[in-house]
């Protein structure tokens, strides 16, 4: 699937009580973005315009002196307009222990933080509002080049994870809510088996 090859053993992190690794995010991440083209080409103004990075894209960035390097990741963004994007969504992994969704919103200059247990990642946030600056140099563009509003969004404003393994499940309801330009809390904990059976279903059945 796209760049990702998905196995019968990486699929298994789609079952109950198993943690979601990157190449089952990205997966999913490339299927969010395949839907959002599609609707781009038919002019479908009810879905943002949204833009994907995988989840390798933040560990790249933070790994150098310092904690961040523009240059490793500078072409990462360039066949990508952000100045028509709504939406740019970066699945976080943190620490390999927990799964986060950074959205940052060009036309607003925002940058929100979701995290299904409540966790403030300042860090991340920061780093990337320093990419978007160093990315608004690089384009010419002034307004990105200023400071980005930040916003974490946790529980009670998003849905609250309940187990010990479906944070990946919920960053990937929250860019598939986010993405579609629907409520993020239309989905909560009793839905994530649910989910994980089509995410599993939609994976398995798209070659592309």
């Amino acid at each position: 699937m796209g760049n990702f090859a998905i196995t019968a053993k990486e699929l298994k992190c789609l079952l109950d009580n198993s943690w979601l690794n990157d190449e089952i995010i990205n997966s999913y991440m490339a299927l969010l973005r395949l839907r959002s083209k599609i609707h781009e080409g038919l002019n479908d103004t009810s879905f943002p315009r949204c833009e994907f990075f995988s989840s390798f894209f933040y560990a790249i960035l933070r790994n150098a002196k310092g904690g961040y390097s523009y240059k490793n990741v500078e072409r990462w963004g360039r066949r990508k307009n952000f100045l028509e994007c709504d939406h740019i969504l970066f699945p976080i992994n943190v620490s390999n222990m927990h799964w986060c969704l950074a959205v940052v919103s060009p036309r607003d200059l925002k940058i929100e933080y979701y995290d299904s247990m409540g966790g403030e990642n300042k860090t991340c946030v920061d780093l990337l509002e320093r990419y978007m600056q160093d990315e608004g140099a690089y384009r010419k563009i002034e307004h990105f080049q200023s400071s980005w509003n930040k916003f974490f969004r946790g529980p009670p404003d998003v849905p609250e994870q309940k187990d010990g393994s479906g944070c990946g499940v919920f960053a990937c309801a929250f860019a598939d809510c986010i993405s579609a330009g629907k409520d993020v809390k239309s989905f909560e904990q009793n839905n994530v088996s649910s989910i994980r059976r089509c995410m599993s279903s939609l994976i398995q059945s798209c070659d592309m």
